[in-house]
């Protein structure tokens, strides 16, 4: 693979092909899923198409879509200080 393709590749101009992508899947020794939809932002990004989009900045909206899972810990804790500093 060339250095040109490889820039394409991270410039989002242009995807590797299958046969490369396998090749590249045993050379890391990681599946073709992962290495294909190990992302979820860059999954949506191909499914939909916008690969412009893909150097964009991630926003606080890709924050809270990635880690959701905080806002349980985090609310946790509120209430618990809340009880605590309240009686």
């Amino acid at each position: 693979v060339s250095r040109q393709s490889v820039s394409k590749w991270e410039s989002a101009k242009n995807y590797p092909s299958l046969d490369i992508l396998i090749a590249m899947s045993d050379l890391f020794g990681i599946s073709l899923e992962h290495l294909i939809k190990g992302d979820a932002r860059f999954k949506k990004v191909i499914l939909e198409g916008n690969y412009r989009e893909s150097n964009r900045v991630p926003s606080i909206v890709d924050f809270l879509y990635d880690f959701w899972w905080l806002f349980f810990p985090v609310a946790g804790f509120l209430v618990w200080s809340i009880h605590s500093f309240m009686g």
